[in-house]
Protein backbone atom coordinates (compact mmCIF):
# COMPACT_ATOMS: atom_id res chain seq x y z
CA UNK A 1 0.00 0.00 0.00
CA UNK A 2 1.35 3.10 -0.79
CA UNK A 3 1.56 6.15 1.59
CA UNK A 4 -1.36 7.81 -0.36
CA UNK A 5 -3.54 4.63 -0.68
CA UNK A 6 -3.22 4.70 3.53
CA UNK A 7 -3.96 8.47 3.63
CA UNK A 8 -7.39 7.81 1.48
CA UNK A 9 -8.27 4.78 3.97
CA UNK A 10 -7.73 6.60 6.61
CA UNK A 11 -9.91 9.85 5.33
CA UNK A 12 -12.79 7.25 4.27
CA UNK A 13 -12.79 5.85 7.54
CA UNK A 14 -16.54 5.02 8.54
CA UNK A 15 -16.77 6.70 11.72
CA UNK A 16 -20.28 7.80 11.60
CA UNK A 17 -21.46 4.21 11.10
CA UNK A 18 -19.34 3.20 14.89
CA UNK A 19 -21.65 3.69 17.70
CA UNK A 20 -18.86 6.06 19.20
CA UNK A 21 -19.83 9.34 21.69
CA UNK A 22 -19.11 12.58 19.98
CA UNK A 23 -16.62 13.28 22.09
CA UNK A 24 -15.05 9.55 21.00
CA UNK A 25 -15.21 10.67 17.46
CA UNK A 26 -13.51 13.91 17.89
CA UNK A 27 -10.43 12.31 19.96
CA UNK A 28 -10.24 9.82 16.73
CA UNK A 29 -10.51 12.26 14.06
CA UNK A 30 -7.85 14.22 15.80
CA UNK A 31 -5.76 11.21 16.26
CA UNK A 32 -5.99 10.33 12.22
CA UNK A 33 -5.44 13.88 11.83
CA UNK A 34 -1.88 13.42 13.45
CA UNK A 35 -1.31 10.12 11.87
CA UNK A 36 -2.16 11.55 8.77
CA UNK A 37 0.43 14.81 9.41
CA UNK A 38 3.24 11.89 10.35
CA UNK A 39 2.86 10.46 7.09
CA UNK A 40 4.16 13.47 5.44
CA UNK A 41 8.15 14.11 5.75
CA UNK A 42 9.23 17.62 6.67
CA UNK A 43 9.07 20.63 4.39
CA UNK A 44 11.46 22.24 2.56
CA UNK A 45 10.99 25.25 5.26
CA UNK A 46 11.29 23.03 7.93
CA UNK A 47 14.72 21.91 7.08
CA UNK A 48 16.23 25.12 6.29
CA UNK A 49 14.94 26.10 9.54
CA UNK A 50 16.84 23.50 11.16
CA UNK A 51 19.87 25.04 9.36
CA UNK A 52 22.99 26.58 11.39
CA UNK A 53 25.55 29.04 10.50
CA UNK A 54 29.16 28.35 11.25
CA UNK A 55 30.78 31.35 13.69
CA UNK A 56 34.13 32.04 13.67
CA UNK A 57 35.18 30.74 17.06
CA UNK A 58 36.56 33.49 19.93
CA UNK A 59 39.92 32.87 22.07
CA UNK A 60 39.81 35.71 24.51
CA UNK A 61 40.41 38.56 21.84
CA UNK A 62 41.01 37.21 19.08
CA UNK A 63 39.63 35.68 16.50
CA UNK A 64 40.88 32.71 14.30
CA UNK A 65 38.18 32.73 11.42
CA UNK A 66 40.23 30.37 9.31
CA UNK A 67 40.81 27.96 11.87
CA UNK A 68 37.89 27.25 14.33
CA UNK A 69 34.42 27.41 13.95
CA UNK A 70 31.09 26.63 16.76
CA UNK A 71 28.00 25.52 15.45
CA UNK A 72 24.96 28.02 15.90
CA UNK A 73 22.73 25.37 16.67
CA UNK A 74 24.26 23.44 19.46
CA UNK A 75 27.42 25.78 20.50
CA UNK A 76 30.15 22.96 19.80
CA UNK A 77 33.22 24.59 19.16
CA UNK A 78 36.91 23.28 17.99
CA UNK A 79 35.81 22.49 14.41
CA UNK A 80 39.43 23.33 12.42
CA UNK A 81 36.94 23.95 9.28
CA UNK A 82 33.82 24.19 8.13
CA UNK A 83 32.01 21.03 7.46
CA UNK A 84 28.76 20.22 5.77
CA UNK A 85 27.03 19.23 8.45
CA UNK A 86 27.48 19.59 12.59
CA UNK A 87 29.37 16.55 13.95
CA UNK A 88 27.51 17.03 17.43
CA UNK A 89 24.19 17.53 16.01
CA UNK A 90 23.52 17.00 12.80
CA UNK A 91 22.82 20.16 11.75
CA UNK A 92 22.96 20.98 7.94
CA UNK A 93 25.24 23.83 7.76
CA UNK A 94 25.38 24.59 3.99
CA UNK A 95 22.55 25.08 0.74
CA UNK A 96 24.43 22.07 -0.34
CA UNK A 97 23.97 19.79 3.11
CA UNK A 98 20.03 21.21 2.56
CA UNK A 99 19.42 19.54 -0.31
CA UNK A 100 21.30 16.51 1.02
CA UNK A 101 18.97 16.69 3.70
CA UNK A 102 15.92 16.56 1.58
CA UNK A 103 17.51 13.71 -0.72
CA UNK A 104 18.00 11.31 1.92
CA UNK A 105 14.21 12.00 3.23
CA UNK A 106 13.08 11.82 -0.06
CA UNK A 107 14.36 8.07 -0.76
CA UNK A 108 13.26 7.08 2.76
CA UNK A 109 10.01 8.18 1.96
CA UNK A 110 10.38 6.14 -1.46
CA UNK A 111 11.24 3.39 0.42
CA UNK A 112 7.99 3.06 2.70
CA UNK A 113 5.61 2.83 -0.54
Amino acid sequence: MTREEAIEVLRRLPIGVMDLSCEQKSDLTEALNIALAALRGPTREQVEAWKGEWIPYLDGEHIMPERYYSCSKCGNRGYPSKKNFCVFCGAPMTDEAVEITLRRLEALHENDR
